[in-house]
């Protein structure tokens, strides 16, 4: 068979490894790499599409209309606030992602960027660079003097892998480790409700799953619980009402906010109120989005993500 008999995978990952990986199905697929090359013939033979982790847009209802025969959405990813797979679930399309697959364990650079913003929340590195940029060195160190995580209560709202990840290594640091989640898990921290984990706690780390349920999660009643907060979101912008942060940030009940997400983030930055106040404002600090951008981490995504096509080629017997 031709590649121009073959059905079409529109793969829009950016993933560096994805040519290597995607060899191995190259036989069952003609690949293409840009939606804007596909001709109106060619939109009704993709049969999968394998999404960007960050697109500039979001991929809704009508873009995936254009693709009558569609059969697969895969994305490297854990979470989703990228596509509508309610609407594909409902049109039976099936979905790929990387949650509750046995290659998360393999996966650790998300984990160690929470760790990474929480410890500097801690040792207040905002300020501390811009003492290095501006030449000021320790001419004003009173705007930059840290905080120890020995013996800090932290608090991890999501209990999973990155959770449980990083509580084992604060712990290594002698902080007392508060967890929160909606399963019964056993685990040596100690279990809190919410409100009493914003009422004690000196850091809060944001690592639970986005959904329905936790649109949100994070409101103005708990922000303003706490006291002189390190808040760590290493999840989804959409768990935490972000004009609420921003007066609990104002009114002091949260220290500082360091955060790798903001919500929305498919329409633009520019467009967020975090990001607008991070411009000025030392209390916030923001990272891309870029967690989960390791080399070692996308290379066991992708490698995953075409696992699971494989096993769809099984199943149709492509």
């Amino acid at each position: 068979m031709n590649s121009e008999e073959l059905p079409i995978l529109l793969w829009e990952s950016s993933n560096p490894t994805s040519d290597l990986h995607l060899k191995r199905i190259e036989k069952f697929f003609k690949i293409i790499f840009n939606r804007d090359k596909l001709t109106t013939k060619e939109k009704s033979f993709v049969l999968g599409i394998s999404t960007h982790t960050s697109p500039i847009e979001f991929y809704d209802r009508e873009f995936f209309n254009k693709f009558e025969n569609l059969q697969f959405v895969a994305s490297p990813t854990t979470g989703n606030t990228h596509f509508d797979e309610e609407f594909l679930i409902k049109r039976n399309i099936q979905v790929f992602k990387l949650k509750g697959r046995e290659i998360l364990k393999e996966i650790t650079s998300s984990s160690e960027h929470a760790v990474f913003l929480m410890l500097s929340a801690f040792r207040n590195s905002r300020r501390i660079s811009h003492a290095v940029e501006d030449g000021s060195w320790r001419i004003r160190e009173n705007e930059f003097r840290a905080n120890q995580i020995a013996n800090k209560k932290i608090g991890i709202i999501g209990y999973g892998r990155i959770g449980n990840n990083v509580a084992n290594c604060l712990k290594a640091l002698k902080a007392e480790i508060f967890i929160n989640d909606i399963r019964n898990i056993n685990s040596e921290f100690t279990k809190l409700e919410l409100k009493n984990m914003f009422k004690i706690c000196d850091a809060i780390l944001i690592s639970c799953t986005y959904d329905n349920t936790t649109h949100k999660l994070v409101d103005r009643e708990l922000l303003h619980l706490a006291n002189k907060l390190f808040l760590i979101n290493i999840a989804r912008g959409e768990i935490i009402d972000e004009i609420a942060l921003l007066e609990a940030i104002n009114f002091g009940n949260v220290e500082r906010y360091y955060s790798d997400v903001i919500s929305e983030e498919q329409i633009g930055c520019q467009k967020n109120i975090i990001w607008r106040e991070s411009k000025k404002n030392k209390k916030i600090k923001l990272t891309p989005h870029s967690a989960g951008l390791s080399y070692e981490s996308e290379n066991f995504a992708v490698s995953d993500i075409v696992s699971q096509i494989e096993l769809f080629i099984e199943k149709k017997c492509l």
